[in-house]
């Protein structure tokens, strides 16, 4: 049996009545002047309290009795059992310090999960996935980008025979993954280069006529052989689904992704994927093109010449899918002074 004291409104009009209220078995008793209720524990409702604020009963009636005695009313919950979810919640925002080391832990799990979980996950995921599929995929991307971006390349079908027996040459010799489809088109956007799934690198006419020579555009090209042996592009698309589903998660509603402050964190966190594939697909090409005997230095004058004709247009770093131009001919020159 417990005893403890409140105030009990009756629900038929504002008058408080001091009780007393007695817990015996699964029975609540509270009595007061004019206060004669009993009725058990299970017919009644509690509420959740907020912090140290008092806690509440509803009667079957439709009364209702509160009481600053915490300790007690916890009793009471127990006996009738439930509401240990809302009790756990009481004890939370009742000890902000614990409120606010479950914070913490949360925001380093959420960070944990987007820096190494999401990679980690998309990475395993993408070498796990069937050939075919990756090759399906890749496939539907060109005729989509072919259908709204691309033309078809202008360029002398012998210039293309030409730079594919150049390719394969250098794929020969280096190990270097082989394009399964090198494709070219005409671009609205100038010199480009990129790599699809299932083994598909697209150059554009563009590019062909912009770099200084074979040695240039193989340095291009290993750079794409890169993302290719990576799976990057998957690997893109499967980071941009678990970034899209821990944004909602966190949001708790999916329909804010829509939302300037849903979209933000996921650009910014895609551009982080991108950086980090950028300098893995730099690192592999200048291996290739140290192995070839070319060196890094056509790589460079590449990336010089895109420079001088493409400025970075004062965007910060942390905002661009690519590193800066002279973090990358950094990066560049310091794997030629360590090979």
């Amino acid at each position: 049996m417990i005893n403890f004291r409140g105030t009990y409104f009756d629900g038929k009009n504002s008058k408080a009545h001091e009780v007393t209220a007695t817990v015996q078995g699964n029975l609540i008793s509270i009595r007061g002047q004019d206060i004669h209720i009993d009725c058990p524990l299970k017919d009644c409702a509690f509420e959740s309290a907020l912090g140290g604020t008092d806690r509440t009963l509803y009667t079957p009636e439709g009364g209702r009795l509160d009481t600053p005695d915490t300790e007690a009313f916890l009793y009471v919950e127990r006996i009738r059992g439930g509401s240990r979810g809302f009790r756990a919640v009481h004890l939370l925002e009742s000890y902000w310090k614990a409120a606010m080391a479950a914070m913490a832990i949360a925001v380093l799990m959420i960070i944990a999960t987007t820096v190494w979980g999401i990679p980690y996950l998309a990475e395993r995921a993408a070498f796990s996935l069937p050939d075919k599929a990756v090759q399906t995929l890749g496939e539907a991307v060109l005729n989509r980008t072919d259908r709204y971006f691309l033309k078809p390349s202008e360029l002398d079908t012998g210039e293309h025979e030409r730079i594919r027996l150049l390719v394969d040459r250098f794929a020969g010799h280096t190990g270097a993954p082989k394009p399964r489809v090198l494709a070219f088109r005409t671009s609205p956007f100038g010199p480009n280069a990129f790599a699809l799934p299932g083994e598909i690198i697209v150059l554009t006419d563009e590019l062909v006529c912009f770099v200084g020579g074979d040695e240039e555009l193989l340095g291009v090209v290993a750079h794409e052989m890169a993302h290719l042996e990576r799976r990057h592009a998957v690997r893109t698309l499967l980071q941009s689904t678990g970034v899209f589903v821990l944004i909602a998660v966190v949001a708790g509603d999916v329909t804010s992704i829509t939302s300037a402050a849903g979209t933000l964190p996921a650009l910014l966190l895609e551009s982080g994927y991108s950086r980090g594939f950028e300098r893995e697909a730099d690192l592999m090409a200048s291996r290739w093109m140290l192995d070839e005997g070319y060196g890094v230095e056509p790589m460079i004058a590449f990336l010089n010449r895109i420079q001088e004709k493409i400025p970075d247009a004062g965007a910060p770093e942390f905002l661009s899918t690519h590193p800066t131009m002279e973090h990358r001919i950094d990066y560049l020159r310091e794997l030629a002074e360590t090979d």
